[in-house]
């Protein structure tokens, strides 16, 4: 399960808050709320802190994201270590 929530800090930022197990199925939800967020606000945060695991796919995605200036916030330790290492 995955639970996204917008919180829009200003006029121009808003903070996804992610929560749960970014894998398969819930990859396309949160493409599509980045989507939304940043055609509505300059600014995309996404906050990870209740993010549990992230399947490749999802990395793909999140990696893809800070590529295109989406700051990712209070990434756990886990999660940022399944960011930066890559599957051979």
């Amino acid at each position: 399960m995955l639970r996204i929530t917008a919180q829009a800090d200003s006029r121009t930022r808003v903070r996804l808050i992610v929560e749960g197990r970014l894998i398969g199925p819930w990859n396309p939800a949160l493409e599509a709320a980045v989507s939304e967020s940043r055609a509505a606000y300059e600014h995309v945060h996404l906050d990870l802190s209740g993010l549990q695991f992230a399947d490749e796919q999802g990395l793909s995605l999140l990696r893809r994201f800070v590529s295109e200036n989406v700051v990712l916030e209070r990434v756990s330790p886990f999660i940022q270590e399944l960011l930066t290492t890559r599957l051979e």
